[in-house]
């Protein structure tokens, strides 16, 4: 499932307007619209503040969304190092393998490690 369609789910599942959880959440309705249409994808802030308006964790927001194109993305190469000294799980390198930031990924194994510590403490 698309993060757009969860969006719709968890809204349609706790009959709310998209404006009551735009409100909630602290963007505007359009915005929120564009989210579920899946025009637009949302910040790490966004997600979390959606997900504080539904009463849920960030965690759960994103349980069953899937990012992105099926096939693996093509491994950076700081990433590649990291996956090859086994630092982090295969499920870690593919999640960070897909995340870009104003169309930019990271650039070093320090920046990946970063993110994934970053990450890590959201989803806890």
């Amino acid at each position: 499932m698309k993060l757009g369609e969860r969006l719709k789910e968890l809204r349609a599942e706790r009959d709310l307007l998209q404006r009551e959880v735009a409100a909630k959440a602290g963007i505007s309705f359009t915005y929120l619209s564009t989210l579920e249409c899946g025009i637009q994808s949302p910040t790490l802030k966004t997600m979390g503040a959606l997900a504080h308006a539904y009463g849920i964790t960030l965690k759960d927001l994103l349980t069953g969304v899937e990012f992105g194109p099926a096939a693996a993305p093509k491994l950076p190469a700081a990433l590649r190092k990291l996956a090859a000294a086994e630092v982090l799980s295969p499920d870690w390198i593919e999640c960070l393998a897909r995340i870009e930031h104003n169309g930019r990924r990271p650039r070093t194994q320090a920046a990946y490690m970063d993110l994934y510590l970053h990450l890590n403490r959201v989803l806890k």
